[in-house]
C-alpha cells in the first residue's frame, strides 16, 4: 500500500561556514606583518609588467599573491590549496610570523599536531626571542593536550615579553580548567602588577572568584569570594569605564551580596551609555530579582519611588517585578504610570499591551493605538501592533501596520528590517490575498537568511489548511525565479504540491531542483546534498504521473541514503505487487519495512497483497486480516480482503468487504462494476460514509452488520487505527 507520511518532512538546506583565523595578541596585525625579507640565496626573478620591480619587491609581490590566494582558497573551503599557497608565501617571506601561525593552525585543523609543532619550532629557530612564537606554540600544545609543554612555552613567552598580558591570560585559564584555581589566582595577581594593560587579567580573576563562590558550601566564604570578584571587576572597570558587561557584573554582584544601594549607580551608568535601549532597562529591572528575593527588591524600589514618584524607569522596573510575582494588576498600574512620563516610555506601552492581550486583545490594540498617537514614528510599537493583528488573524490590518513599520525601518538610521520581519510580513501578505507581495517579501527574507524558507514551509504545513497550502504554492511559484541560486525553494514547492496531490507539477519542480543544483558552482553553499525524503517524494510524484522506472530509481536512491526508510521499502514493494513483477524482491523489501515498523497496517496490507499476487492465499489471509484490525477504516484493505475471500471461495465474506470498501470510497467505479458483474446488489450512497455509518443508498441490510460467522468481526471504526497525518496519502 502506498503510504506517504509527509507532513513532518523537513528538507533543510545545508550551510557551509568558513572559519576566520584571528590573532588577538597585541603584536598581531594585518598581513604581511612587516616587510617581507628575501632569502639569502634565491634565483633571479622574471621581470614584471610595467616598471620592473627590484628583487626584494618582486619577492614581496609573490608573497602577497600567494598569501592572498591562500586566504581565498581557505574561505572557499579548499584547505589543501590554501596550505600550498601559505607554504609558497612563506618561502618568499620566511620571517613572517603570522604565516607560521596560519600554517600551524591548518595542520591543527587536520589533526596533524607534529607538523603544527614543527612549524612553530621552525619559527622559534629563526626568531628565538619572539614571544608570539612561544605563545602560539603553547596554544598548539594546549590544543594537543600536552600540558607540560604548553606551560613551558607560556613561561618562555612571559620571560621574553613580561609586559604583555596574553601569556598570563592563557596560562591562568589553563590552570583554572585543570581545577588549580589558587595557582591561577596567584599567577594573575603577579601578572596584574607587571603588564601594561591588566584589564583582561582582572576580568579573569573576577570570573575565577565567582566560580569559587558558586562551588562553595560555606555561605561566608562564598560571600567573601563574591566581594573579591567585585573588587577585581572594579579594578578592570577603571581601565575600561564604559564596559556594559562589567557594569552588569558589578550590579548583579552587589544585589547578590545584599547591597542594592551600591548596585543603583551601576544601573544609572548603564542607562547613560545606552539611554534608549529598552531591552537593557528590562535586564536591569530583572537583575534586582537575581538575588532571589523579589519582595526585597520591590521594597527597595518602592522606597526610591517615594522620593521620585514620577520616575518612569522605577515604575517600569516595578511593573516587571510585579509581573514576575504574578500581581498583574499592580504591574499594569506601574506600566500605566510609566506611559504618562514625558517623554513616554515605549516599552511600557508594549508591556502593558502584552498583559492586556492575555485577557482582552481588543484592549491591547487600543493601548497600542493610543501609544501611536503620542509616538507616531515608533517602529517597535507599530511592529507590535502588526503582530497583534497577526495573532488575531486580522490580516488586512496587520498588513497595514507591517507596511508602516517597513517604511519607518527604511527611514531609521539605527534599525533595519530583519529577515524574520520580512518573513512574518510575507505570511500576512499571503493571508491577505497579496500573493505577489508575499513572494517578494519571502524573497527578501530568504536572500539574506536561506533557512527561513524551511521555517516558512514548516509554518504552512502546521496550519493544516488546504487553502493556506494552495496559497503557499502560488507564493513559491512566484519566488522561485527570483532565487536562482537556491534550489530549496523548488524542493519545497514540489513537496507542497505533492501534499495537495498536484503530482505533475511536483515532478516538474523536483526535476528543476536537480537541474538547478547541477548548475551551481561546486563550492557554492547552496549546492546542497539532497536528502532521502526528497527522493521519496520525488519517487511518489514519478509513480503517480506514470513514470514507474524513474520512480524506482528515486526510491532506491532514498533507500541508499537511508537504509531504514520504511515507507520507501513499502512503496516499492506495493508498486511491484500491483504489477505482479519483482515479487521476490518486493517480499524482501516489505519484510525490511516491517522490521522497522512491525505493526504498521499499511505494510501488513502490502505483505498480504504480495502473497495474493503470488497465488499464496493461505499466507495472504492472516496478513490482510491483521492489517484490517490495524486500519479498519481503509477502503483498499477492505477491497483486498474481498478479493482474497473471493479466491478462497468465500463469496459472502468477499461481498461483505467489497461493500465495506465501496461505502468508504464510493468513487471506486472499477470495484462497483466488478461486483455488479458478479450479480451483487449495491447502490452507492449519496455521499461518502464512515465505516460504522448506515448505508443510506439502498444497500442491503447486511452491509453494515458483522461479516458471515466464518470470519472474525471487523474492528469498530477508529479502533486500533494509527493516528495518521492529514497530509498522508495512500
Amino acid at each position: 500500500m502506498k503510504d506517504v507520511q509527509a507532513s513532518t518532512v523537513r528538507l533543510t538546506v545545508g550551510i557551509l561556514a568558513a572559519a576566520a583565523l584571528v590573532c588577538w595578541t597585541a603584536a598581531c596585525s594585518a598581513f604581511p606583518g612587516g616587510k617581507p625579507r628575501a632569502p639569502k640565496t634565491a634565483a633571479a626573478h622574471p621581470a614584471r609588467v610595467s616598471a620592473p620591480l627590484s628583487y626584494s619587491n618582486a619577492l614581496m609581490a609573490d608573497a602577497l599573491a600567494a598569501y592572498s590566494e591562500g586566504v581565498r582558497q581557505q574561505m572557499h573551503g579548499n584547505f589543501d590549496a590554501a596550505l600550498t599557497n601559505f607554504l609558497n608565501s612563506l618561502a618568499y617571506d620566511p620571517d613572517n610570523q603570522e604565516l607560521y601561525l596560519r600554517i600551524a593552525l591548518e595542520y591543527i585543523r587536520r589533526r596533524d599536531v607534529p607538523k603544527a609543532v614543527a612549524t612553530l619550532q621552525n619559527l622559534i629557530r629563526r626568531k628565538p626571542r619572539s614571544a608570539d612564537a612561544h605563545l602560539w606554540l603553547g596554544l598548539v600544545y594546549r590544543a594537543a593536550g600536552n600540558r607540560q609543554a604548553a606551560y613551558q612555552a607560556y613561561r618562555r613567552a612571559m620571560k621574553l615579553a613580561p609586559r604583555r598580558h596574553a601569556p598570563y591570560l592563557e596560562m591562568a585559564s589553563m590552570l583554572q580548567r585543570e581545577g588549580k584555581s589558587d595557582q591561577a589566582v596567584a599567577l594573575l595577581r603577579k601578572g596584574i602588577k607587571k603588564v601594561d594593560d591588566p584589564t583582561q587579567l582582572m576580568r579573569l580573576l573576577g570570573e575565577i572568584y565567582l566560580r569559587k563562590a558558586a562551588s562553595s558550601d560555606n555561605t561566608g566564604q562564598a560571600k567573601e569570594n563574591r566581594l573579591a570578584a567585585a573588587h577585581a571587576f572594579e579594578q578592570a572597570l577603571e581601565h575600561d569605564p564604559e564596559n556594559v558587561e562589567l557594569l552588569y557584573r558589578l550590579a548583579d554582584l552587589y544585589i547578590l551580596t545584599d547591597q542594592p544601594a551600591k548596585a543603583i549607580p551601576y544601573f544609572q551608568r548603564i542607562e547613560k551609555i545606552e539611554p534608549d535601549n529598552m531591552d537593557i532597562k528590562k535586564k536591569i529591572a530583572l537583575s534586582f530579582i537575581a538575588g532571589g528575593d523579589r519582595r526585597k527588591a520591590v521594597a527597595t524600589l518602592e522606597k526610591i519611588l517615594t522620593k521620585e514618584p514620577d520616575n518612569p524607569q522605577i515604575n517600569y522596573y516595578l511593573g516587571e517585578i510585579y509581573e514576575k510575582l504574578g500581581d498583574k494588576q499592580k504591574a499594569r498600574n506601574h506600566y500605566q504610570l510609566a506611559t504618562r512620563a514625558t517623554p513616554p516610555q515605549p516599552s511600557a506601552y508594549i508591556k502593558l499591551a502584552l498583559l492586556e492581550m492575555e485577557d482582552d486583545p481588543q484592549e491591547a490594540v487600543e493601548t497600542l493605538a493610543k501609544a501611536l498617537k503620542v509616538l507616531p514614528d515608533n517602529v517597535r510599537i507599530t511592529e507590535m501592533l502588526a503582530y497583534l493583528y497577526l495573532n488575531q488573524h486580522d490580516y488586512h490590518n496587520a498588513l497595514q501596520y507591517f507596511s508602516r513599520a517597513e517604511q519607518l525601518l527604511r527611514n531609521s538610521p539605527e534599525r533595519s528590517a530583519s529577515p524574520l520581519f520580512y518573513f512574518n510580513y510575507a505570511i500576512v501578505a499571503q493571508r491577505a490575498g497579496k500573493i505577489q507581495q508575499a513572494a517578494d517579501l519571502l524573497v527578501d527574507a530568504a536572500a539574506e537568511q536561506p533557512l527561513l524558507l524551511d521555517t516558512y514551509v514548516q509554518y504552512i504545513v502546521q496550519q493544516d489548511d488546504e487553502e493556506v497550502t494552495e496559497e503557499a504554492i502560488q507564493v513559491l511559484k512566484k519566488a522561485a525565479p527570483e532565487l536562482p541560486d537556491q534550489p530549496a525553494v523548488l524542493i519545497y514547492l514540489g513537496m507542497l504540491q505533492s501534499f495537495e496531490h498536484h503530482y505533475s507539477e511536483a515532478l516538474q519542480a523536483f526535476r528543476q531542483a536537480e537541474e538547478r543544483i547541477e548548475t551551481l558552482p561546486a563550492d557554492s553553499p547552496q549546492r546542497i546534498r539532497l536528502a532521502d525524503s526528497f527522493y521519496f517524494l520525488y519517487g511518489v510524484a514519478s509513480e503517480r504521473t506514470g513514470h514507474p522506472t524513474e520512480a524506482e530509481e528515486h526510491f532506491e536512491k532514498c533507500i541508499e541514503l537511508n537504509p531504514k526508510h520504511a515507507d520507501a521499502y513499502n512503496y516499492l514493494a506495493y508498486m511491484w505487487a500491483e504489477k505482479s513483477v519483482n515479487l521476490d524482491k518486493a517480499l524482501k523489501y516489505i519484510h525490511k519495512a516491517l522490521e522497522i515498523e512491525p505493526d504498521n497496517g499499511a505494510f501488513l496490507d502490502t505483505l498480504g497483497w504480495i502473497y495474493y499476487m503470488k497465488g499464496d492465499y493461505e499466507q495472504a489471509q492472516p496478513q490482510l486480516e491483521r492489517a484490517w484490525k490495524q486500519m479498519s477504516d481503509d477502503p483498499t484493505i477492505a477491497e483486498h480482503l474481498g478479493d482474497l475471500y473471493d479466491k478462497l471461495g468465500l463469496a459472502d465474506k468477499a461481498a461483505f468487504y467489497w461493500k465495506k470498501s465501496l461505502q468508504m470510497d464510493p468513487s471506486n467505479t472499477n470495484l462497483l462494476a466488478r461486483i455488479r458483474d458478479r450479480g451483487i446488489a449495491f447502490e452507492p450512497p449519496a455521499a461518502a460514509t464512515t465505516n460504522s455509518a448506515p448505508d443510506t443508498g439502498g444497500t442491503p441490510a447486511d452491509t453494515n452488520q458483522a461479516p458471515p460467522a466464518s470470519s472474525p468481526a471487523p474492528a469498530e471504526s477508529g479502533e486500533d487505527r494509527p493516528q495518521t497525518s492529514p497530509t498522508e496519502t495512500r
